[in-house]
């Protein structure tokens, strides 16, 4: 009898523990917090890229080997954050004074993320089109703040109807 008494017990507890948890609202962020802190990062990155500061670019992302990056990469090798650092540090060199413009930006909350996707341009510094492409990225918050945990800018060098005529 005393055994089956501790495992009611114990299963009472089970059950009190598992519902007091279901019934806790989370205190997280609503989805226009989270779409206003996703547009505001991506200003932050165009900023940050448009000021020729690479250290100021690194601190959008997420620093973890955990980030995957594909910016500008031509072999399209997933990047930690020490690898994307490295290149930004080059890159900044190669394009000093080149200046980044986001466009059709969109960003769809799902869940604890946001996907975003849109075009970029990327300008020389007399202003002249240099490249233009389209881009993917997740942001999410980590820690205290909302980074690109992944992200993708590819070139295109022409649309899908160039390619059918």
């Amino acid at each position: 009898m005393r055994i089956k008494n501790i495992f009611l017990i114990v299963s009472v507890l089970q059950i009190l523990l598992f519902a007091t948890s279901c019934n806790k609202k989370e205190k997280g962020e609503t989805d226009e917090q989270k779409l206003s802190a996703a547009k505001a990062l991506d200003k932050q990155y165009e900023d940050a890229f448009n000021k020729g500061s690479w250290s100021a670019v690194m601190a959008t992302y997420w620093n973890s080997p955990e980030l995957v990056s594909n910016s500008f990469v031509s072999d399209r090798s997933a990047l930690d954050w020490k690898q994307s650092q490295a290149l930004w540090v080059i890159a900044f060199v190669q394009v000093k004074g080149a200046k980044i413009e986001l466009q059709n930006s969109k960003n769809k909350v799902e869940g604890d993320v946001v996907l975003g996707s849109g075009n970029w341009e990327l300008k020389d510094s007399s202003g002249t089109s240099k490249f233009k492409g389209v881009y993917l990225n997740v942001k999410a918050r980590r820690g205290d703040k909302w980074v690109y945990i992944m992200d993708n800018f590819s070139e295109t060098q022409h649309s899908f109807l160039d390619l059918l005529y």
